[in-house]
């Protein structure tokens, strides 16, 4: 029901469709317009160096990385753009609060232009200081218009002992690259879609040769790949109890139908059922979360869960993610004809985010993903 990844950290989802235009870097322009192309041939023609060096000043370092064609003969052009260092306390301005340490914040952004036989495309990742385990996708997925062929693309930021990365589709190599400057980007034109929404990833992964031998990366940006980069998850309000032993049959079943309604794989006939007034969604906003989530059945979608609190005999809070798409919200689930079911609240916020918008009888748009917390 939900795709797996974000913008930058990871890719788009069939609730969170806002999400997948931001995360895939849907920006796209008939292959006779080019728009970038003369941005993209300044950056070749530097040959790696800079045509904009007064970072101190406060400007952007930009220069050319790397240009290759694809095996499917997908041209692939690459530009960085790295920022000056910020002010340690640049974050103050904005109220302060929680910062990630310096290794976690980016130090510039890569942007890769893809030309393939019915358009251009863009597509982005984010540069770090450094390279844990050697290799890290920084940015990946599908990019330009289904309906002319999108780009399927992963752009790996390496370490020197890095060798090869490959990209492998259906068990099959599909293009595989030397790294230049620090970087390897492979990519792949797809076919022609019907429908111009359809932005599901084909099954997959990156494959890494080097650094004492071979190992398999998604091809989409992992969030979560490093817990001291991620805010701490938010708790629960202090007049909920947290469960103890004698709650463990509840806490269970009520992670299962969060994992049941978030995870995939259930249909509009089954979601009336599964979360508390579903039985008051009409014909319109079932067809709505359906168009939305068909393409994407098959994503393996990984809930994480922290703590279970209980408001009440009938009211449940319980910390959860959607891992690598959706951060720590504080859900709700509510105790219906003796089963726990995801509290129409919950559901409703998640796919407002998606721009569709459950009847006021059934849930509180003011409110967030529960009705005790602000």
């Amino acid at each position: 029901m939900v795709h797996k990844r974000l913008r930058r950290w990871a890719a788009p989802g069939a609730v969170v469709l806002a999400v997948v235009a931001a995360l895939t870097g849907v920006a796209w322009w008939p292959q006779s317009s080019e728009p970038d192309a003369k941005v993209l041939a300044q950056a070749d023609s530097t040959g790696g160096g800079s045509w904009t060096s007064d970072v101190d000043a406060g400007h952007p370092d930009v220069r050319a990385v790397l240009q290759r064609t694809a095996a499917d003969g997908t041209r692939v052009t690459v530009v960085k753009v790295v920022w000056p260092v910020q002010d340690e306390t640049a974050h103050e301005e904005t109220g302060g609060g929680w910062v990630p340490p310096r290794q976690c914040h980016p130090t510039g952004d890569v942007e890769i232009g893809l030309g393939g036989t019915r358009q251009t495309a863009l597509g982005w990742a984010a540069e770090f200081a450094d390279t844990p385990d050697s290799a890290v996708v920084r940015g990946g997925g599908l990019t330009g218009h289904p309906t002319l062929g999108a780009f399927l693309f992963a752009a790996v930021q390496v370490s020197d002992d890095i060798d090869r990365v490959r990209l492998v589709v259906a068990d099959d190599i599909v293009d595989e690259t030397a790294p230049e400057n620090g970087w390897a980007v492979v990519a792949l034109e797809l076919p022609r879609r019907e429908r111009p929404d359809d932005m599901t990833l084909p099954k997959g992964h990156v494959e890494i040769v080097g650094g004492g031998g071979t190992r398999q990366l998604p091809m989409t940006p992992d969030a979560m790949e490093r817990p001291e980069c991620q805010p701490p998850p938010p708790g629960l309000p202090p007049d909920a109890r947290p469960a103890g032993d004698g709650d463990a049959a509840a806490v269970e079943e009520i992670q299962q139908v969060f994992r049941d309604v978030f995870s995939g794989g259930n249909g509009p006939s089954e979601w009336p059922v599964l979360v508390s007034n579903g039985k008051q969604f009409d014909d319109e906003l079932i067809e709505r979360i359906r168009k939305l989530g068909e393409g994407y059945r098959e994503t393996d979608i990984q809930l994480d869960f922290r703590d279970t609190g209980f408001v009440d005999d009938s009211t449940a809070l319980v910390v959860f993610r959607l891992r690598n798409l959706v951060d720590w919200k504080v859900g709700q689930a509510d105790y219906v004809d003796g089963h726990w079911l995801v509290s129409s609240q919950t559901f409703c916020h998640m796919i407002a985010m998606s721009s569709i918008t459950c009847p006021e009888t059934i849930w509180d748009a003011s409110a967030g993903p529960n009705r005790f917390m602000s």
